[in-house]
């Protein structure tokens, strides 16, 4: 199911991508990055089964995008999903769990030692091309109907749509676009647009950013400095925003 002699997807420029799978050890998901080392591209690799998720390929997802997120140069990730399958010549981005081991309680590990593991699901998105996309909007969920990819951007369910062969390249313009701006609006901006949904927790994590930019100025410094030298801060040259 995995990937043949390099080649992960018809749509893949190999001459865009370093490929750095063997150095991650990885089965279910291929890891690539740009020449520039500024963008990453991370794939699920089960095109037979329309790329659905194992509790393995789980693992080996968390265990790449930690890497993404420690690596100060890359900026963007493209996520996306290998193809086509060589059963039916059909394509997915990721068509969720893997059913044929979902037990009652949850998707299980391969197990050759055969005791109970078990772990939960997860589903995510990514641009899409013209095919088929699940509902994600309002009432029409409660349907549980199929929605072509015209009709999911008309429920702002994706930014756009795209003939399938321009998919990859289209979404490299959008990367290239957001690495033409400032890292630190970006993030700020990342974070501000997800507190809203996260709760106290996006809150915190904004605050928390905050609070970084913060200790690289010159005021932050001041403070430190006053601490350990023990003696009173000079705020003077600060001044009071609003």
């Amino acid at each position: 199911m995995g990937t043949v002699s390099g080649v992960v997807a018809e749509i893949f420029d190999p001459t865009e991508w370093t490929d750095v799978s063997a150095a991650e050890g990885l089965i279910d998901i291929t890891y690539h990055h740009d020449k520039s080392g500024r963008i990453a591209r991370v794939a699920f690799n089960r095109p037979d089964v329309r790329n659905a998720f194992r509790p393995h390929t789980v693992d080996e997802l968390a265990s790449v995008l930690d890497d993404v997120r420690m690596n100060p140069r890359v900026g963007v990730v493209l996520l996306t999903g290998n193809g086509p399958s060589s059963k039916d010549g059909g394509w997915a981005f990721c068509s969720g769990g893997d059913q044929r081991i979902r037990g009652r309680d949850g998707y299980r590990y391969d197990n050759p030692l055969g005791t109970d593991q078990t772990a939960g699901t997860r589903f995510m998105w990514c641009v899409t091309s013209r095919s088929r996309a699940p509902s994600t909007r309002g009432r029409s969920s409660f349907l549980a109907r199929e929605y072509d990819a015209q009709r999911a951007y008309e429920m702002g369910a994706v930014n756009a749509v795209v003939p399938h062969s321009e998919l990859e390249p289209t979404a490299l313009g959008w990367v290239r676009t957001i690495l033409g701006k400032s890292p630190t609006a970006i993030r700020m901006s990342k974070f501000a647009f997800n507190a809203v949904d996260d709760g106290l927790m996006g809150q915190q994590v904004f605050a928390g950013e905050a609070t970084r930019l913060a200790y690289g100025t010159d005021e932050a410094a001041e403070g430190r400095d006053a601490f350990l030298e023990k003696r009173p801060p000079d705020w003077s040259p600060y001044p009071w925003h609003f």
